[in-house]
């Protein structure tokens, strides 16, 4: 099975947004979305979309961090906790943190390393365990150094295994599908069930001139976010952001993002674990949220720095507010 690695510096991304077209029948053709923009902070800009989107033809609510890994100013980490705990504990519990998403799915059918050590190595995996085999056939690695690439071992859970044992980067998630590699659709094996779901996703794009995208796709809010199928959001992603690289992480109730100072206590999205929201309308989203808790998380925080020069970051901070 091929494995694809790829390694990129970052540089500044630009957005334009589009009007509809035609098509040659006379239809209406998916066109990008038209984003609202707030910077966070030099080198992390946040991006939201809520309204009907062209492709799934759906309301939808969708939230984007576009981070700059050269950013003089900020600093990504993987994260994991056992037990597990919410992404707003999780910002809580890290110095400088200032935003976040969840990331890949549970252990034991994950693997997972976090600065260095390996938390999960997937020697406990249970290929009989049909709804969870499959969730390490890709992977996203960080070598804390502004490099990203990927694995995919679409197909061969088994070869996946000793390939991600043998790794060294110090961060490294599992998680399952690649949905993007080299400006191409991934072709996938057709066994997953979960694929053809609507539902509230999250994903990590990798662009030619080098930001990484952290994305939520809200769902299960009835004609407010009817969340996507896996196939939609990699057309979705494919179609705003013509991306190198992109993956599915974990979605569903976990689907979170944080952004220090917006949102509801810095959750900008709407989690739908246990809230009463539905795709029906039978029980509608009702205003309210409950965070999963989960085991692994990205967070971007502030490098540390003297007083002195975080006094002068938040005065300029202030300044551009």
């Amino acid at each position: 099975m091929k494995k694809i690695v790829t390694c990129i510096s970052f540089v500044f991304l630009c957005l334009a947004a589009c009007s509809g077209t035609t098509s040659q029948d006379g239809g209406s053709e998916p066109v990008p979305v038209k984003w609202e923009t707030k910077q966070i902070r030099e080198g992390l800009t946040w991006m939201r979309f809520r309204g009907k989107e062209s492709l799934t033809g759906k309301a939808q609510v969708i939230n984007v961090l576009d981070l700059d890994l050269q950013s003089s100013d900020l600093v990504l980490e993987f994260q994991y906790y056992d037990p597990k705990i919410t992404l707003s504990d999780a910002i809580a519990r890290t110095s400088g943190a200032i935003a976040g998403t969840n990331a890949s799915f549970g252990t034991p059918h994950t693997f997972i390393r976090t600065g260095g050590t390996t938390w999960c190595d997937l020697s406990e995996a249970d290929p009989n365990v049909r709804g969870n085999w499959y969730k390490h056939e890709a992977a996203i690695w960080y070598d804390g150094a502004g490099h990203v690439g990927f694995l995919n071992y679409e197909g061969d859970p088994y070869g996946a295994i000793p390939a991600y044992q043998a790794t060294t980067w110090p961060n490294m998630f599992s998680t399952e599908p690649l949905l993007i590699e080299n400006h191409e659709y991934v072709t996938w094996s057709g066994k997953k069930g979960f694929i053809t779901t609507v539902a509230p996703r999250t994903a990590v794009a990798l662009l030619d001139n080098g930001h990484l995208l952290f994305i939520t796709v809200d769902g299960r809010w009835y004609g407010m976010a009817a969340g996507m199928t896996i196939a939609e959001l990699r057309d979705f992603i494919k179609l705003n952001f013509d991306p190198a690289y992109a993956i599915n992480m974990d979605g569903g109730g976990s689907t979170t993002m944080y952004i220090e100072g917006y949102g509801e206590d810095g959750v900008v999205n709407y989690p739908c674990n246990s809230n009463g929201a539905s795709t029906s309308g039978a029980a509608e989203y009702d205003g309210s949220f409950t965070e999963r808790k989960l085991p692994s998380f990205f967070v971007i925080k502030e490098k540390p720095m003297d007083k002195a020069a975080r006094k002068a970051a938040k005065k300029a901070r202030k300044e551009r507010k």
